[in-house]
Parts: structure tokens; sequence; C-alpha cells
């Protein structure tokens, strides 16, 4: 994730100065086209120069003479070398432009397939730049990258989402702590994951889980909207508490135990029975409590209609 999030970052924030921004790839395009063509230029001057100067001499020299040449020999020579510099450098320009586009063109991949899997992730994903003031200290962040999903709790389109401030943008993140801990993970480099609960109109959740990474410069979170599962969990404890509360009014022993005979639920009639608490017999083997001889013939008939039951 942090990786994605270093990658969707410097795809988006496009703070970097121009010299580090490097050369368009049309440039380097038309730079594959031209050093071949630059480098014809060369080798026609220069084996022209060279021509020239031997003709000069050979003004000067008989035939066989001229061929004996020192003045020659050196001419011809200087020649093969500098025409084989001269296409070398090129071949090796070539062929770090071909290498630098071929890296250029795996990191626009990696970079869409990053897009791809952030854009489509069933969580909210943002990137938070950080926001410094004269001494150093974040005084807030800013909002570079945003998923669909982020667009969907947050109920907003991404142009009102993408470069404002956050905590202009939702002051409860300030309020609420979340604040805090953005900067700490700044800080510490740390990650962070927890669960937390979150109440204001601007956030279409109430229970969220978030994960916190450092990355250059800011931070990335991952969110998730588990207020169901939270709901869900309350009303099955609300659930218990009402049943409890009927079953504890009857003066009567009412337990559930499951299908390996492990009890799962006392009313308050066991408290005290077995010489511990309800709470402690909990998923605890009903055959740990039924020693008295007198309640074998009930155990009995019990673990055959659990068997039964199986």
């Amino acid at each position: 994730m942090r990786s994605i999030a270093a990658s969707l970052m410097t795809d988006t924030t496009g703070d970097r100065p121009p010299h580090q921004r490097g050369m368009p790839p049309d440039a380097r395009l038309n730079l594959l086209i031209l050093l071949p063509a630059f480098a014809a230029l060369l080798l026609s001057a220069l084996w022209a120069a060279v021509f020239y100067l031997v003709s000069e001499e050979r003004a000067f020299l008989p035939g066989k003479a001229l061929a004996q040449s020192l003045g020659t020999q050196v001419y011809l020579w200087w020649g093969i070398a500098a025409s084989t510099g001269i296409i070398g450098f090129v071949a090796f320009l070539m062929w770090q432009i071909h290498r630098l586009c071929a890296s250029e063109l795996a990191a626009r991949n990696a970079q869409a397939i990053n897009a791809t899997v952030v854009e489509g992730s069933l969580d909210s994903f943002y990137v938070l730049k950080t926001l410094r003031d004269a001494d150093g200290n974040i005084h807030d962040f800013l909002i570079t990258e945003i998923n669909a999903r982020g667009t969907l709790l947050l109920a907003k389109p991404k142009s009102q989402i993408i470069g404002r401030k956050l905590c202009e943008l939702l002051p409860v993140i300030r309020t609420s702590g979340f604040f805090d801990r953005y900067v700490k993970v700044v800080n510490t480099g740390e990650a962070l994951e927890e669960e937390r609960k979150i109440v204001t109109p601007d956030i279409k959740a109430r229970w969220i889980q978030q994960q916190i990474i450092a990355i250059d410069n800011g931070v990335a979170v991952t969110t998730r909207d588990i207020t169901a599962r939270h709901e869900t969990a309350q009303a099955l404890r609300d659930s218990e508490a009402h049943l409890r509360t009927i079953t504890d009014a009857i003066p009567a022993l009412i337990a559930y135990v499951d299908a390996n005979q492990h009890y799962r639920f006392n009313n308050i009639a066991y408290d005290g029975l077995f010489g511990m608490s309800r709470d402690e017999m909990r998923d605890k083997p009903v055959e740990n409590y039924w020693e008295n001889p007198s309640m074998h013939a009930s155990h009995r008939i019990f673990s055959a209609h659990c068997k039964a039951r199986r």
C-alpha cells in the first residue's frame, strides 16, 4: 500500500521542480530519430575534412610518396578514431534513451495498475500531503488523491475534494483526534490501524476502520465503513441483555447448551449453584458440573438428546 500511495502521490501532486521531472517522452522519441542523422552529418563533415587535408598533401607529394607519408596516415587514423568515437557515443546515447523510455513505460504501467486497484477498491483511500507553518509544525493536510469509494463516503464529487485542506473540509477530523493520529504517523513513521467512532453529517458512517501509513511528506489513509457491523454487534448485545432480564426473573434453572454439550448461556439461578458464577460456567462442558449421583440419570437423558440432534 505504501508503494501504491507513493506512486499516486508522485503522479498527482506535480510538486517536483522542473529539472527533476525529466524530458517529455515525445522529446526523447525525437532524439532517437535525430541522433543518427546528427551522427551522419558529423561523419560527413569529419571525412570531408580528412579528404581535404589528404588532397592538400597530395598537391606536394607524388603518388607513392603520398601513400607512405606520415601525415596522410595520421589524417586517416585520426578520421577512423574520431568516427569510431562518434558512432560509439551516439549508440550509447540511443541505448540510454531507449532504456529510459522502457523504464518510464514500465513505471506508467505500474501507476495505471495501482490507480486501477485503488479506484476499484471497496475501501475509501486518501493521500494527504502535510502543510507546515514557518516553524515546521504540521497545521493541516492537503488532499491530493481520493478514490471513488472515498467520494461516496464524503458525499461530494472529486472536484470539490482534491486540493482542499483536510481540516477545513472536515472540521471533525481535528476535534475528534484523527488529525493528531495522522501527525503522529508522519512524525514516527509507524503505521496505525484502529476502529473509531465518528459523528458528523459530513461523513456517511458512524464507525470506521482506518489504516494510516506514512509516505513521503504525508500519509495514505485507507478507511472502511464498519457501521453495519458495529450496529449488528450492538443489536446482539442488546438482545442478550434483554434475554437475561427475562430469564433472570424466572425462578428456575435456564441454560442454553450447544451440540457439543458446552454451556453458552445461564440465567442468574446458576450463580453459586456449582460454586462459581454463571459467567465462569460459559464455554465449559456440562459434564464438569453434573457429578452429583442424583443428576446422573438426567445427564444421560440430556446427552442422548444432544447426540440425537447432531
